[in-house]
């Protein structure tokens, strides 16, 4: 009887020291669970902000462009009224006097 009692003894022993171990393990996951969610959400953080900068910088970029467009279309039109200005210079200077073409168009 005395041996019964002793067995149960250790293996109540075995059982309460595996217990405590897994309740150990347990706890040491849960902090690594809460460690993970907390990483997780710096992530999502860091990925909302990284969109909202990548939407802003969408929209700088199409402002730019539309601004380049308008001065290309600037530089185009005065191009092409320079142009046909000297032009008509060149098909005048055999015409009219130098004086006039001056005046007329400014200096060429």
């Amino acid at each position: 009887l005395r041996a019964g009692l002793e067995r149960e003894c250790d293996l109540r022993q075995v059982a309460e020291r595996a217990g405590a171990s897994h309740r150990e393990h347990a706890r040491h996951l849960e902090v690594q669970l809460r460690q993970v969610e907390d990483e997780v959400r710096h992530l999502q953080d860091a990925l909302n902000k990284s969109t909202k900068q990548a939407a802003n910088g969408q929209g700088c970029c199409e402002d730019l462009l539309g601004q380049l467009k308008a001065h290309k279309q600037t530089a185009e039109h005065i191009f092409l009224r320079e142009k046909g200005r000297v032009d008509a210079i060149v098909r005048l200077r055999g015409v009219a006097p130098q004086t006039f073409l001056l005046r007329a168009f400014g200096s060429a």
